[in-house]
């Protein structure tokens, strides 16, 4: 049976106190063992490669990881894990295809590794975590939902407002830098609206 703390609706996205299905699962991976590697890596390095298929999901335990795609030699940021977070390119795990994504440490990061291959055996053999992923991926269209609202609009001051309200701490994890292309401004302006 669920968490029953876990309420499914919309609103858990903007709530940082409600408990998320990605909590609960992430408790039940650590709990049972599953992680098959640890990596340390620096400043730099390539968790995955455009046109390359990654099936693994990573626990991030330190550090920092940019989730992004080329357009010329200008990088779109998709998002980021950072301590606590569990990341993947999502549409290369589930497809099992190449994708133009690339996953790179901003900070020398640890993370944990489970291939596709173990995490779908593990949720074979335990049908809570198997609802919980489900959940967890009703979640993940209903934030993705939510950050193509936030690219609709024009003033860059409420794509701000919004991503303070929703993501609190990529403020803290994220270098300003990265945030001003994940909110499609300057670096410049994120800064003075930032402060203002």
């Amino acid at each position: 049976m669920a968490n029953k703390n876990f309420k499914h609706n919309k609103t858990d996205l903007l709530n940082p106190h409600e408990i998320s299905a990605m909590e609960i699962l992430k408790k039940k991976l650590s709990e049972n063992d599953v992680w098959e590697n640890q990596l340390s890596l620096n400043r730099w390095d390539f968790i995955k490669v455009e046109n390359s298929i990654n099936t693994n999901l990573y626990f991030i335990e330190t550090g920092c990881v940019h989730v992004y795609f080329l357009e010329e030699d200008i990088e779109h940021s998709m998002y980021f894990g950072f301590e606590g977070s569990i990341i993947s390119d999502l549409s290369s795990f589930l497809n099992e295809e190449p994708s133009i994504l690339n996953i790179r440490c901003i900070k020398k990061t640890s993370a944990k590794i489970i291939s596709k291959t173990k995490f779908n055996s593990f949720l074979a053999d335990d049908p809570e975590a198997s609802k919980l992923w489900r959940e967890v991926l009703c979640e993940l269209s209903l934030w993705h939902i939510e950050r193509q609202k936030d690219l609709m609009y024009s003033s860059p001051k409420k794509r701000l407002q919004r991503a303070l309200l929703r993501q609190p701490l990529l403020f803290q994890k994220v270098p300003h830098k990265y945030i001003a292309s994940y909110l499609r401004m300057s670096a410049e302006s994120l800064s003075r609206i930032y402060k203002s």
